[in-house]
């Protein structure tokens, strides 16, 4: 019966990893985007290079293409989460490439 529940246990895991964390990552990214007012043309995970952040293997880090104001088009890198809870917090740190 223990095994059974662990195997279960394990089985979430992955599935969350597999499939709750990409969506919970790009939800919080185009929440604020949305919310600054940015049209988000392209987004990508980063997952060897982590553009200029230093993380967490709990951390996601997107680079974003946006349409801002003046309808220019601009570049930032987006780390998704805290150190610690990593998706379970609603972090967020932006870097904007020039």
């Amino acid at each position: 019966m223990l095994l059974l529940l662990g195997k279960m246990l394990v089985a979430l895991a992955l599935l969350a990893r597999i499939f709750w964390r990409p969506r919970r990552a790009r939800e919080m990214i185009c929440h604020w985007a949305n919310h600054h007012r940015y049209k988000i043309l392209a987004m990508r995970q980063c997952r060897l290079l982590r553009g200029p952040f230093v993380t967490t293997k709990e951390q996601a880090v997107y680079k974003v293409v946006m349409k801002v104001e003046g309808n220019k088009r601009r570049t930032a890198y987006i780390a998704c989460g805290g150190r610690l809870m990593g998706l379970g917090s609603h972090d967020m740190i932006v870097s904007w490439a020039t």
